[in-house]
């Protein structure tokens, strides 16, 4: 029998792999962007909306109902597959860059100013932050108090937004912000991580949209978005059960994450306050900052 080198084999297997998906450079745990160590492997803010869809288009779900939190769709299932292949290979699956992604990078620097000089409040970077042992997110930043019309505001999560389009730069701000919205599912991560990692409540986030092309009194637009404890249940549920997938997937790479969905979810109950019974017990398994 041939003899078989297996670290050659692995190291093949994980080429394959990074070619095949796309994958980023090397990633160490001396790697100075350390934003990229922490999201290997784990659910992030900016892609919880792919997580959250379904394949079921029957009107009248919510997710306070057991069809809805445990209808996982294709794309959620790649989802979990990518998380499946970024732990196995230690390498990030890396989004395209494209020319809306450079004009947001490039005017976000702009929009933290323009925001300090109306607000004289300043919005420093802030680094990942889980809500979850597996996830977690990226805020823009973090406001101690502000007034906005008279109003005063504490504990605010931000995120500014700055569109190439001057028609998405009006929408972000006048769009109902519910599952509808671009940005939804991402706001309700981040103030769940801004809440997990600060030991607070953080229940709002000032949702900011930026474009350079408008007159000076249009070019930022703020609004307050509020935090919902049904949405942001369900996004921890949706982790514990792709978590699940993920790691029946590491273990037996050669099947599709559909496989191994209903495995995940067999032990959740029906109706909603056993699943919230069910959901409590299951949650402290992956405390974040034990």
């Amino acid at each position: 029998m041939e003899h078989i080198n297996l670290d050659e084999a692995l190291n093949k297997f994980k080429g394959e792999l990074i070619q095949q998906y796309n994958l980023s450079e090397p990633v160490t745990e001396h790697e100075e962007d350390g934003l990229s160590v922490k999201r290997i492997g784990n659910f992030t803010g900016s892609s919880l909306k792919k997580l959250m869809t379904g394949k079921s288009k029957k009107k009248g779900l919510d997710w306070s109902m057991r069809e809805k939190l445990v209808d996982f769709g294709d794309t959620a299932l790649t989802y979990c597959m990518q998380k499946a292949i970024e732990r196995l290979t230690g390498q990030r699956i890396e989004t395209p860059v494209t020319w809306k992604m450079r004009w947001g990078t490039n005017n976000e620097p702009v929009a933290r100013d323009k925001f300090f000089e109306k607000f004289n409040v300043p919005v420093p970077e802030q680094d990942f932050m889980f809500f979850l042992s597996n996830a977690g997110a990226t805020p823009d930043s973090f406001i101690d108090k502000i007034v906005l019309d008279s109003v005063e505001y504490k504990n605010l999560n931000v995120e500014i937004k700055c569109p190439p389009t001057p028609d998405n730069h009006h929408k972000y701000i006048t769009q109902d912000m519910d599952e509808k919205h671009e940005y939804f599912w991402q706001i309700q991560g981040e103030m769940d991580s801004q809440s997990k990692s600060r030991g607070i409540e953080c229940n709002k986030t000032l949702f900011v949209s930026y474009h350079p092309y408008f007159p000076e009194g249009f070019q930022l637009g703020n609004r307050i978005v509020e935090a919902s404890k049904l949405h942001q249940t369900a996004i921890k549920i949706r982790c514990i059960i792709a978590e699940r997938i993920v790691v029946a997937m590491m273990k037996d790479f050669w099947k599709r994450p559909s496989d191994f969905l209903q495995d995940a979810i067999k032990d959740i109950p029906d109706n909603y306050e056993d699943i919230i019974t069910w959901y409590k017990k299951e949650v402290v398994k992956y405390e974040p900052y034990k």
